[in-house]
């Protein structure tokens, strides 16, 4: 069953989920009359991002928590905020932005005319239902990660090492640092959340509990994932900076190199060059012998570079 206004499912049970998205005053002034919640908390749900957090109400939970988005145009994870009224016998959420696995899973129960999911027919199991779809969502974001890490790796030691790798690296370490930002208090929060819970026998069942508990053991591995790509993708700037500094010092000792050379050939030939009397001039093979007198210079300053290793 649906409201007409805002899209609502219900079961014979008794249990209800409101999905507000877009909340602005209408929105608010319908969840504080319908279900009587703080101002407080229902203007925290309206712009701009809140840091995640669990306020314990006398009648219900309130609870915000962010979610990474991969956005596929801008090749940016930004985190996305969604708002958690969780009651006896409800489940309110609100959204600012589309987030694929609620929008998802609401839709799964309205086409099977249902609110039942396998864990029991109360909040603590849709809640479950929603969050264990939120972390499998950030999965494939994870092997996405992977694999830029891995073709940046590929790129920076076949290539030898680019310019324009740096910018791909700092895209890679940005998405991870806004991954790591949206789910860092998640673990927090949810066994906080347990906790709170039980005082409002929102999670009837021990069976229940231990899911909750797996959903924590699975955010812990989230975050040490990201934490060894963070380690990896700072490795891999480092070892770009110095392949390319290292290149850099090549061309600069090689320009150094035939600067020191050149001087000296470009003075003499300014030298025997002056409107003077000098040595050479008058013989007929003034030039072929200056000319050699360059060469021989040349190669002396080439074998002095060569004997102190400079070449």
């Amino acid at each position: 069953m649906s409201n007409n206004k805002y899209p609502t499912l219900k079961n014979n049970n008794g249990l209800t989920w409101v999905k507000i998205k877009k909340p602005r005053k209408n929105e608010i002034q319908y969840l504080q009359k319908s279900f009587k919640f703080s101002m407080i908390h229902l203007n925290d749900c309206l712009p701009p991002l809140q840091s995640p957090r669990l306020v314990e109400h006398e009648k219900y939970l309130f609870m915000i928590l962010t979610f990474p988005v991969y956005q596929a145009k801008s090749h940016k994870i930004i985190p996305v905020e969604i708002d958690f009224f969780i009651g006896p016998n409800y489940l309110v959420t609100c959204q600012e932005h589309d987030f694929f696995p609620i929008d998802d899973l609401f839709n799964k129960f309205k086409k099977q005319n249902k609110l039942d999911s396998n864990l029991g027919s109360h909040p603590g199991s849709l809640l479950y239902e929603i969050l264990d779809a939120a972390l499998e969502n950030a999965f494939p974001m994870i092997t996405h990660i992977n694999n830029d890490i891995e073709d940046l790796e590929e790129r920076i030691f076949k290539t030898n090492a680019k310019r324009d790798v740096i910018k791909d690296i700092l895209i890679v370490r940005r998405n991870i640092v806004s991954f790591r930002k949206s789910i860092q208090a998640h673990k927090t929060v949810v066994r906080k959340m347990l906790e709170k819970a039980k005082e409002l026998k929102i999670f009837p069942t021990k069976r229940l509990e231990s899911y909750f508990t797996n959903l924590v053991d699975d955010l812990k591995e989230i975050w040490d994932t990201l934490e060894n790509y963070s380690d990896t993708i700072t490795a891999l700037f480092e070892s770009n900076e110095s392949i390319y500094s290292d290149r850099l010092n090549s061309i600069i000792k090689t320009l150094t190199i035939f600067s020191v050379i050149v001087f000296p050939l470009t003075l003499l030939a300014a030298i025997f060059g002056m409107n003077t009397q000098m040595p050479l001039i008058e013989s007929p093979y003034a030039f072929y012998k200056i000319l050699g007198l360059m060469i021989v210079g040349t190669l002396v300053m080439l074998a002095i570079f060569k004997k102190k290793r400079w070449l």
